[in-house]
């Protein structure tokens, strides 16, 4: 799931995922619009603080023909 859509579905603002994964947010808004992929202690905390809904592959962007290829 989508950070972005996690947030939305739990109603959870930015600055208060922030204080929650010990992040600026800052930081958050650019990991929500794909201007960085957060570092490995964040993907570690992001996955901790949404039990496992946000995992380090939602950060990834495949090119549109390569979506659902296997």
């Amino acid at each position: 799931m989508k950070l972005s859509l996690y947030l939305k579905s739990h109603q959870i603002g930015v600055a208060d995922f922030a204080a929650l994964v010990g992040a600026s947010p800052f930081a958050v808004k650019k990991w929500l619009r794909g201007e960085r992929t957060p570092r490995d202690i964040f993907m570690r905390r992001i996955m901790l603080a949404t039990e496992g809904e946000v995992t380090p592959n939602d950060f990834l962007s495949l090119p549109e023909n390569h979506r659902g290829a296997a």
